[in-house]
């Protein structure tokens, strides 16, 4: 019989001091724009337990190539709300 692996399920505590874990799914970077991983977050502020949730082994090909779209679309949307900022303070130039 062809059995599947038993699925590991994350830890609900955390290791070191026994708080609820969050799991933060993968995406972008707020702060610098750049895309990031899926992990396991300790609740507790004053922790600083972090682990990251993968399946697939980091800096495939597949992923440098999806990095790098994600890095020219972020600053897209970047580039987008500074022209935004820029004409508003023209407009507002321009109505004094």
């Amino acid at each position: 019989m062809n059995q599947e692996p038993e699925k590991i399920q994350p830890p609900t505590r955390c290791p070191k001091c026994d708080s609820a874990i969050k799991v933060v799914p993968s995406g972008i970077s707020k702060r610098t724009g750049k895309p990031y991983s899926s992990f396991m977050s300790c609740t507790n502020r004053e922790c600083e337990y972090t682990a990251r949730l993968t399946d697939k082994p980091q800096n495939t090909g597949e992923q440098m190539i999806i990095e790098g779209i994600n890095n020219i679309i972020v600053s897209q949307k970047e580039i987008w709300k500074l022209l935004a900022v820029i004409k508003n303070k023209l407009d507002d130039l321009d109505r004094k």
